[in-house]
């Protein structure tokens, strides 16, 4: 009965996670949020891995049913807030979510039962299943870039928006794709900024709305760090309703 309810619960807080429509760069609705897809598929094979390594344990005092509603209540919880971030940054929520998954199995064990055996073996699952998921995320993400990559467009034509194109290229972890640059050095802002950024088209702000749409913008990130407030003031306006994200 109390396994029951376990299930109600988690497919109530599962159901009200993907629920929500989301627009996509040119106003439509899309069934699903591409990113929230990505994390239900990551779920998944980490919990597969998590039932093979517990088949594989001998772990007695822990039915694999508890072990899994545990799993999946901190998945929602801790485990897809490292989701779209840098490697290290993902490492860290992996860890603290295996770390957290270790001690709340351990917590609701009778004191009695809780053994040198117990504890080696919840390690191994915990730490055999956060090495899974990095190499998986990572491999998952490389095959599947082209797919599963939001469309990134730099505001910016400086350095700062030339390793900002390096970060997209070569961290996978984040799955953005940067397709393209934006200059700001036209009459409206009171700071022009230097060309550097050539490894991607480069538009004039004045075509902002015909460079969004052909490219079909998921994220817009302003790379201009010596923009005034009347500058960033005219950019966030300008991409307002237009993106599905803005990032400084």
């Amino acid at each position: 009965m109390i396994s029951r309810w376990y299930s109600y619960i988690f497919f109530l807080l599962l159901f009200r996670k993907f629920k929500k429509p989301v627009k996509n760069a040119g106003g439509g609705i899309v069934a699903l949020n591409k990113k929230n897809v990505i994390v239900l598929i990551e779920y998944i094979a980490e919990l597969l891995m998590l039932f093979a390594l517990y088949t594989l344990s001998e772990i007695d005092h822990i039915s694999f049913g508890r072990y899994a509603f545990l799993f999946s209540m901190l998945y929602i919880i801790l485990r897809n807030k490292g989701h779209n971030s840098l490697i290290w940054q993902e490492a860290k929520y992996a860890l603290l979510f295996y770390s957290c998954l270790f001690v709340v199995t351990l917590t609701i064990q009778p004191m009695k039962t809780i053994s040198i055996k117990l504890l080696t073996n919840n390690f191994m699952i915990c730490f055999g299943n956060f090495v899974f998921a990095m190499v998986f995320k990572r491999s998952f993400h490389a095959l599947f870039f082209e797919q599963l990559s939001d469309k990134v467009m730099i505001i910016g034509t400086g350095h700062h928006a030339a390793k900002l194109s390096n970060v997209c290229r070569y961290n996978r972890f984040a799955l953005a794709k940067a397709v393209c640059y934006v200059r700001c050095n036209d009459d409206r802002f009171e700071i022009a900024q230097e060309e550097v950024a050539y490894d991607h088209p480069i538009y004039d702000f004045k075509d902002l709305d015909k460079c969004i749409k052909e490219n079909n913008i998921d994220v817009a990130i302003i790379a201009k760090p010596q923009a005034t407030k009347s500058d960033m003031s005219i950019i966030t306006d300008s991409l307002r309703d237009k993106v599905k994200t803005i990032k400084f």
